[in-house]
């Protein structure tokens, strides 16, 4: 499911001497002491206005990275430990525009006020504090204006370090698509079908077969002879092609659903092999039916 969220921009947002040197008592005056000032810390430059960031975001064609906190604090410290700590936590932050809002943060739209987590665009943040990601990269993208990435916190997930590099470091792609490629990216094992080349022709795969299962409510590798020849062929007869699927328990949230599915595959020797292991491009993607459950389905290219 993805929402169209660019209009939010015209939502109405509610009740939102240098010191001289001292003598040494003699008859000539002391001179200063030449100071190096002390190299500062790097931190995040935060954005408080959604309006204002997803502009800035539109203007530089970057990610806006919302960060949506308790009212009572916002924890930014949490970032500028990153920047500290991650070898490549700068560097990353460069290629973002980061928000803070709070979560009690309400809107007028179309003349009625609601707290903006609880519109359509963020459903998948279940109201909870955490991040949202939008893209802002490339206007003729279909995923451009559109949360593109969700994290909600919750007592069983929690926002770190990690979590902010791995929300930085994803392919581009649809919500359903880097959300699951995050599971697998956050999983304790570290599995490696990620540290491949995103393929936007497995993406479609990908997409095709999640929406098939999920249409029909059965999990499975239905035709896959009549797809592998055409995956096979679609990637120039050169490498080979291999598909896992998996569900989700009816009802689950969007992130519970994709680590649930990750969790599926690794009580699964076969499936494992294939996600944990290197993959020359890959592609990961998962779809909601009508039961309430998540269908996923990865294909590599190795």
């Amino acid at each position: 499911m993805r929402h169209g969220i660019a209009w939010l921009v015209g939502l109405a947002i509610v009740g939102s001497s240098l010191g001289g040197a001292r003598g040494d008592g003699s008859s000539s005056p002391a001179i200063p002491q030449e100071t190096a000032p002390a190299p500062s810390e790097p931190k995040l430059a935060w954005q408080t206005s959604y309006a204002a960031a997803m502009e800035l975001a539109k203007e530089r064609q970057q990610m806006l990275f919302l960060y949506f906190h308790r009212p009572e604090r916002a924890e930014l410290e949490l970032f500028d430990r990153w920047i500290r700590e991650t070898a490549d936590g700068a560097k990353l932050a460069e290629s973002m525009v980061f928000c803070h809002l709070p979560t009690d943060l309400k809107v007028t739209s179309e003349g009625r006020e609601l707290r903006l987590l609880d519109h359509a665009a963020f459903a998948h943040m279940e109201g909870n504090p955490g991040v949202a990601m939008i893209d802002c990269v490339d206007e003729t993208a279909e995923t451009y204006g559109r949360v593109v990435s969700v994290y909600p916190v919750t007592s069983s997930r929690r926002l770190d370090s990690r979590v902010v590099t791995k929300l930085s470091q994803l392919p581009p792609g649809t919500l359903t698509q880097r959300s699951l490629v995050l599971a697998v990216a956050l999983h304790r094992e570290s599995p490696r079908s990620i540290t491949g080349r995103w393929n936007p022709m497995l993406a479609q795969e990908t997409q095709s077969h999640s929406d098939h299962q999920a249409r029909i409510r059965v999990q499975g590798h239905h035709n896959w002879g009549n797809r592998f020849n055409r995956i096979v062929g679609r990637l120039g007869g050169a490498l080979s092609a291999q598909e896992v699927c998996a569900e989700s328990w009816p009802g689950q949230g969007l992130m519970d659903a994709a680590e649930e599915c990750v969790a599926s595959w690794r009580q699964s020797s076969g499936h494992w092999q294939a996600v944990s292991s290197p993959q020359a491009a890959f592609a990961y993607d998962m779809k909601q039916g009508s039961n309430g459950v998540w269908y996923a389905t990865g294909i590599f290219a190795r």
